[in-house]
């Protein structure tokens, strides 16, 4: 839910408004994040599967993601667990790719690291098969430097700098 009627955020390709009933509705297509006085491009998207959450990496390096947060697969505790309001991941900056697995979500910084939360119960956000976590790991299984991230269903794989050697878990 929303708590001011009559506002409005951009999430990717739909702007979402705040309804007078107290929900997020989609009004109208849009391509930023506007708030704070300023716009925002998206950068990367990611999807999970089935169609339950979506995070967009952001031109100011943020991460931003919405929709089921039931494993914490959006990065921060949200109130509405079914389909939560877009928002940033607390703590997360430079963020240059984002991917999505069914219920966990990884992404890959400025810096090369490996950050993943969410579902982890088959190891796929630290590799250990801990339970689930609702806040940023760096560093995924001691991996150093990483080029790119693929999370799927409940696994994930990551291409490592600087010989392009793949590590799945």
């Amino acid at each position: 839910t929303c708590e001011r009627p009559g506002t409005n955020t951009c999430a990717v390709h739909s702007l979402l408004a705040c309804s007078e009933a107290g929900s997020w509705d989609v009004s109208e297509v849009c391509s930023a994040w506007c708030g704070g006085g300023s716009c925002l491009s998206a950068t990367a998207l990611a999807q999970g599967t089935p169609v339950a959450h979506m995070c967009a990496a952001w031109s100011d390096g943020s991460l931003v993601c919405w929709g089921s947060n039931l494993e914490g697969q959006l990065g921060r505790p949200t109130e509405d667990v079914l389909f939560a309001p877009p928002g940033r991941v607390p703590g997360l900056e430079g963020v240059l790719q984002v991917s999505a697995g069914e219920r966990h979500t990884c992404a890959v910084d400025g810096a090369h690291r490996l950050h993943c939360f969410g579902d982890n119960r088959n190891g796929q956000a630290t590799g250990d098969g801990t339970t689930s976590t609702t806040s940023p790991v760096r560093e995924i299984l001691d991996l150093g430097p990483v080029r790119a991230v693929a999370a799927g269903g409940s696994r994930t794989c990551a291409i490592l700098e600087p010989d392009g050697r793949g590590s799945c878990w």
